[in-house]
């Protein structure tokens, strides 16, 4: 008999759980790569996360891009530490699809494929890791992405929050249709997909235990529906940008300092809920500047307004501003704000981390 096991017995995840508390934990030993680990790859990831691509159980995996000489491939990685865990309207799991795949749309790809990994704290709840896992894959489900491999490790107890997660997306776009900043020209219009500022306030109402009449529900969603129907209506697209970390003045003056072309945006057309707007009052905020998660800028031609307004697939984009004048050599490009006063303001980006662990 060998003595290892003897000493040791094999135990069922459950057990393996239970023996140090009463409720469901990650310990150490799920991370130290054994069967503690096996278990509960086997019992919760690959519960819901079930890609044929999985089966392979190696330390990478091979896809087949299918991509054609007119395609290329766009990839994109992030990670997701956001606090709480579970908020209005989504959670760490579907905020991690969302956020990637998001990235990925913004350069007029469709998302295709997704990794996950996970860093666990010991003493994190097994209930919550599999209601996340779910959400995962769920989200990826909804939007035909496959999570094609993973990782996860167990840091101690003190030392990871209960859990952050690290996705990386690949997609793929026609080489001719590749969206990027540098398209932007003098003369096009602006546009937003929805109103801003909704996914930090649901984040920091919850944090900060705000109780508004009208409950603030993160606008985590994903954008490539829009995207595509966009494309489907053969809209011309100069640049997307999503509108998370640094909110809308963050991105507009990224795009600008990039594109070397002055813009205009205006205050009053700018679409901000009421209970955002009251909640960034009571934590004197600017909802300019504050995330969202399924909200992007449109920069598109003169030439589209029309086929957009006329379009009922479009009714929720929002004309914002118009992109003036290239800059000459050596000149930083700036975003002015028409205020509801008339005053043109110089918009910079956000300085510091004014809410922090919000994606």
């Amino acid at each position: 008999m060998n003595t290892i096991n003897a000493k040791f017995p094999k135990k069922s995840f459950n057990e393996s759980i239970m023996e140090y508390n009463d409720e469901k934990i990650i310990l150490l030993g799920h991370g130290s790569g054994g069967e503690l680990t096996h278990q509960l790859i086997q019992n919760i990831f690959r519960k819901f996360l079930t890609d044929t691509s999985l089966d392979e159980s190696h330390d990478s995996v091979s896809i087949n891009l299918n991509l054609g000489s007119e395609y290329t491939a766009i990839m994109s990685t992030d990670s997701f530490v956001v606090k709480p865990l579970f908020f209005s309207g989504g959670d760490i799991g579907k905020l991690s699809v969302i956020g990637t795949i998001n990235d990925i749309a913004m350069s007029g790809a469709e998302p295709i494929y997704l990794s996950v990994a996970f860093i666990i704290e010991e003493g994190f709840k097994i209930t919550d890791l599999e209601k996340i896992v779910k959400s995962i894959a769920d989200e990826a489900t909804k939007n035909n992405v496959r999570v094609v491999c993973g990782d996860t490790k167990v840091v101690e107890r003190g030392h990871g929050d209960g859990l952050y997660i690290n996705t990386t997306g690949i997609g793929r776009v026609l080489q001719s249709k590749k969206i990027l900043p540098k398209n932007i020209e003098p003369g096009d219009f602006i546009y937003v997909s929805g109103d801003v500022g909704r996914h930090g306030m649901a984040i920091m109402s919850e944090r900060e235990h705000l109780d508004f009449k009208s409950q603030i529900i993160s606008d985590c969603q994903s954008l490539w529906p829009l995207i595509y129907e966009l494309q489907q209506n053969k809209i011309e697209l100069h640049c997307l940008r999503d509108l998370s970390r640094g909110g809308l003045m963050t991105s507009l003056v990224e795009l600008a300092e990039t594109s070397e072309c002055n813009m205009q945006i205006i205050e009053d057309q700018i679409p901000i809920s009421e209970p955002v707007r009251s909640a960034c009052e009571i934590l004197g905020l600017d909802p300019l500047y504050v995330a969202n998660e399924g909200t992007c800028t449109v920069i598109v031609p003169e030439s589209q307004v029309l086929q957009i307004k006329k379009n009922q697939a479009f009714l929720n984009l929002k004309l914002i501003g118009r992109v003036l004048d290239k800059v000459k050599e050596k000149e930083k490009a700036k975003v002015f704000l028409k205020t509801l006063y008339g005053v043109e303001r110089r918009m910079f980006r956000l300085m510091g981390d004014q809410l922090p662990r919000i994606c």
